[in-house]
């Protein structure tokens, strides 16, 4: 039996009285049934349910060595397993903490704080041992160490957060009711190995059961299913450890025996090939003793040759997505239907790659990764970033402190270990990563050649192998990593570097593209597709990381910072591209489209579809194409046939000739022509758009009446039939306009350069405050006002700046009001010289909350912007200002629609149009810039009352690398209110 000692204080003391790790796997007690999930094994028994608990705020203070521990303690309180304890928000078990990079305490490896909490877990089960057999208990995931006792007897201690520990529990176990206790510690010296971007949380986060095996069984399987160059034949190689041979059947996955003895390396012909498109798998059966062990087994060539990743000889670009594991109510546990759910989205996006940022996963979703068809990045659960800073300075240098020194090589290959050996007979696996963010060093390397000493042919992925370290400390680790991974460089560094002959590692983004801002994903694919040399990358990332305080029903999602933690990076948290429940945000959209598996042309009145699939043709899908004239339908077909091959392309005619006149679209949608595990029939796969004709609508209304005008010293009120405008010469702007016996506007009509932050250009907020955009008023120089043949012409010369401040910008707006009721605005402006680049530029109307029906022919239905709307589509599309509100977690501007030709925003009684000879940025929301400033969670927004409109010549900057720098703006829309 091990002895007790304070392990979690004592530096190296990584895994005491457990088994050497082993590839996943359950054995069962009959052929047919263990091709079943694990819970109808005889062999498993679940742990996982309610546990006693309690809650200790010092682990110091706990006399873990004590005889009577953990017996004399009392759990008062009931937990999930698995659950992180911090998740109970309403019970004070410390608190969520939301971390990017710093360490959650002083940076002094390998000790840790005096005052550590702890939380002792105690279940008592009815289980009777069999003779002749032994049992483990198997712990998924425990942040971030524990000791175990059984029946008060220490068993054994364990750390790395996301790598199971087994320990054999023969010896402990008694007939009757068996008791299970462990003492999980929220920090270890492994923690200084565990500094990952996320809620930093503690507790059995993964399921725990126990395994029954025959008193001689199999304690593991190594599968190596290697395919000739030729890719015919294969052969599969099956190693196992504890048992003198067994025997093996393999079953083809059209469900034909391929073999079935005790040889074990069996030649197979004609292998049918797994990839991610088409994931064809082989059922490997073992049967020793009384137990059976199925896996899945996938025959696939993965390689790189002469720079080129290849795929059973294909050229293969990863179209990923990092992933971590989190949900909101329970913490790192994900759950199976979660999974399963995450897989299928990501699915229907197109992905075809996911990383396991940062962490290895539950070895469940490996399988589901397996059958589903993705390529996966395995990472090791290490990240030192904290490690680089220095009193808020960084040091390249001493960021390796941990991975460079000899005294923690056993810790960084331990991770490794665990890793691989758990992992290592997935097909899905494609690349082995040492880990994340942690300089590089020595340690690395003996990382790399762990795994490549178990798997001659294995890639090995580590980002900070890149060229640009290697540069800056004049180390050489090249040797590392198989592709040269870099996250969130510039496109000008990828096409340097691509068309370098002397560089030759494929190029992998393993992070591009935040979520936070994703309509630059297009860069990093348009014209760099080409490059065989270039692999792709990793989209950061799929997941909002928010903790529900709420309910399912009624959530409340709160970030960093929100519990009173410290430190903690606030939003960044909330970068998904789908929200904590996983519904899609607008960035998922734009990621799908760059990952379509097809590109179409379009040119006389044909369309050119070429498959960039890489495996499979078109035969499971089918083309439905419309035209639409000024948003609405007027001609459509379908190809129901579009049998195009992988990399190939075929010419379709659609129609001889439109009938010209008006904005006439073309749009073409590739469809799944069956269901699918991920997609209903008739799921859009992705849609090309193409316009036939720019002409713009014509919804002017066809009334004419004199438009006459009255003065006053302040006020000039406009005439025109029903409708009347009232202007303030004082404010120089419109003050209220009445159409259909009832006002429009609750606020005078105004130019506007200020808007609401996004999360992904905080540096912005400093600069626009800098420059006091955020307290702009308007200055009036004057006021003239002329009739024009029927026409009533306003001129006002204005200004926009705020105190201490020269203007910003100045203008000289006119007002056009005439014979149809409606009112041109055309504003030329100027902005100062010196001025930052302004937030946005155009017109704001705030009218009452009755105004709640909106139209548009613009990008929709989802928002779209300047750089950020090829995922949307011009249509005529028909909403309210609620609906259209994107509810980010953190309010933002949001809801805005780019290339709008047209827009209505109506009531009960009257409605006010809006149409320019170009196009410009919509959007009516019910909230207005000052409360989504202002509030910090969307389940906060109140009822303004209010329907906000804003009329954009230009909305840029929600990107960190877009922003407009012009001084100068010509812009004019036309007003046309009226009654219903």
């Amino acid at each position: 039996m091990p002895q007790l000692k304070r392990y979690h204080e004592i530096a190296g003391a990584l895994h005491i009285g457990c088994e050497e790790p082993r590839a996943y796997f359950i054995p069962f007690e009959n052929e047919e049934k263990s091709l079943l999930p694990r819970e109808n094994s005889e062999c498993f028994t679940s742990l996982c349910g309610e546990w006693d608990f309690a809650f200790f705020e010092n682990a110091a203070r706990v006399d873990i060595e004590s005889p009577s521990f953990p017996a004399c303690a009392v759990c008062p309180d009931k937990i999930d397993v698995p659950r992180n304890w911090q998740m109970y928000v309403d019970r004070d078990y410390d608190k969520p903490n939301y971390i990017n990079q710093d360490y959650p305490f002083p940076v002094d490896p390998p000790h840790i704080p005096d005052v550590v909490p702890c939380g002792l877990y105690r279940k008592s089960v009815a289980f009777t041992p069999a003779d002749g057999k032994k049992y483990y208990i198997v712990f998924e995931g425990v942040s971030s160490c524990f000791y175990l006792w059984v029946n008060g007897s220490f068993a054994a201690y364990s750390q790395v957060s996301h790598a199971t520990a087994e320990i054999d529990i023969t010896a402990y176990l008694k007939n009757g009711k068996n008791t299970f206790e462990a003492l999980v510690v929220k920090h270890c010296d492994g923690t200084y190995f565990e500094d990952q971007d996320f809620f930093r949380l503690s507790g059995i986060f993964r399921e725990v059961y126990i395994l029954e095996r025959d008193a001689e069984h199999i304690e593991d399987i190594d599968i190596i299913a290697d395919v000739s160059e030729t890719l015919d034949p294969a052969r599969l190689l099956v190693n196992v450890s504890g048992v003198n041979g067994c025997d093996l059947k393999l079953i083809s996955p059209q469900g034909e025996t391929v073999y079935e003895g005790e040889n074990t390396v069996v030649a197979v012909d004609n292998p049918v090939l797994w990839n991610f498109e088409k994931p064809f798998l082989y059922t490997l059966t073992l049967h020793s003793g009384s137990e059976y062990i199925s896996i899945p087994v996938g025959f696939r060539r993965f390689e790189i040759k002469d720079s080129v990743v290849l795929l059973n000889g294909a050229k293969v670009k990863a179209k990923g997505v990092n992933r971590h594991d989190f949900n909101p109510e329970t913490g790192y546990y994900v759950s199976e239907e979660q999974m399963l759910r995450e897989l299928y989205s990501l699915k229907r996006a197109n992905v075809n790659t996911i990383r396991t940022s940062h962490y290895p996963n539950d070895p469940r979703f490996l399988e589901m990764c397996d059958r589903l068809g993705f390529m996966v990045c395995d990472e090791a659960d290490l990240e030192t970033h904290g490690m680089g800073y220095n009193f808020g300075d960084w040091y390249w240098d001493y960021w390796a402190h941990l991975t460079d020194s000899p005294e923690y090589k056993e810790a960084c290959v331990d991770r490794a270990k665990l890793l691989f050996e758990r992992d290592k007979n997935h097909p899905c696996v494609i690349m082995w990563s040492l880990g994340n963010e942690s300089g590089c060093g020595e340690n690395h390397r003996a990382m790399a050649d762990y795994i490549r000493s178990r798997r001659e042919n294995a890639v090995i992925h580590y980002e900070n192998a890149h060229l640009e370290y290697a540069a800056r400390l004049g180390k050489d680790f090249s040797d590392i990593s198989d592709v040269e991974s870099r996250m969130y460089a510039s496109t000008e560094y990828l096409k340097e570097y691509l068309e370098n002959d002397s560089l030759r590692k494929p190029f992998f983004y393993c992070e591009y593209v935040d979520s936070m801002s994703t309509g630059s994903i297009y860069k990093h694919w348009d014209g760099f597709e080409k490059y065989d040399k270039y692999f792709g990358g990793c989209v950061w990332e799929y997941g909002d990381h928010a903790v529900n305080i709420g309910t399912e029903e009624n959530p409340k999602y709160r970030y960093g910072g929100d519990f009173a933690d410290w430190p903690n990076d606030g939003v960044y948290c909330l970068d998904g591209l789908v929200y904590p429940d996983r519904s899609p945000r607008p960035g998922y959209y734009d990621m799908k489209k760059a990952y379509e598996p097809f590109e179409i042309s379009y040119e006389s009145g044909a369309i050119t579809v070429k498959n960039k699939r890489y495996f499979t043709d078109f035969s499971d899908l089918s083309i439905e194409w419309t035209v639409e004239k000024n948003g609405c339908p007027f001609m459509n077909g379908k190809i129901e046939q579009p049998n195009i091959e992988a990399g190939e392309s075929e010419k379709y005619n659609l129609f001889d000739e439109i009938i010209p006149g008006g904005f006439t679209t073309l749009n073409v949608y590739v469809r799944q022509k069956n269901g699918t595990l991920w997609a209903e029939k008739g799921y859009e796969t992705g849609f090309a758009q193409f316009v036939l004709s720019d002409e713009n609508p014509v919804f002017r209304p066809e009334k004419e009446n004199e438009v006459t005008f009255t003065e006053t010293r302040t006020d000039i009120i406009v005439q025109c039939g029903d409708t009347e405008y009232s202007f303030d010469r004082v404010t120089g702007k419109i003050s209220g306009i009445k159409a259909g016996g009832c006002q429009l506007l609750e606020e005078p009509l105004s130019l506007s350069i200020y808007r609401a932050p996004v999360y992904s250009t905080p540096h912005l907020v400093d600069v626009w405050k800098r420059a006091r955009y955020d307290r702009i008023r308007q200055k009036t120089y004057g006021v003239s006002v002329s009739k024009d043949g029927g026409n009533v012409i306003i001129t006002a010369d204005i200004s926009l700046g705020s105190a201490a401040m020269p203007p910003a910008v100045k203008a000289k707006v006119n007002y056009i009001f005439t014979p149809d009721g409606a009112v041109g605005i055309g504003i030329k402006a100027s902005v100062c010289h010196n001025a930052p680049a302004l937030p946005r530029f155009g017109l704001s109307l705030v009218m009452d909350k009755s105004f709640d029906k909106t139209t548009y022919l613009g990008y929709g239905p989802i928002e779209s912007y300047s750089e950020r709307h090829r995922a949307a589509r011009l249509s005529l599309y028909r909403t309210s200002p609620e609906k259209d509100y994107e509810h980010y977690i953190r309010p933002q501007e949001c809801s805005s629609h780019f290339g709008t030709r047209y827009a209505c925003v109506s009531g009960e009684k009257a409605k006010i149009e809006f149409f320019t000879d170009e196009s410009f940025c919509f959007k009516a929301i019910p909230y207005d810039d000052a409360t989504i400033i202002n509030t910090a969670h969307d389940d906060e927004l109140i009822d303004t009352g209010r329907t906000f409109v804003n009329i954009d010549c230009k909305l840029p900057q929600l990107s960190p690398d877009t922003e407009f720098s012009e001084k100068k703006f010509d812009f004019a829309v036309t007003l046309a209110p009226s009654g219903c």
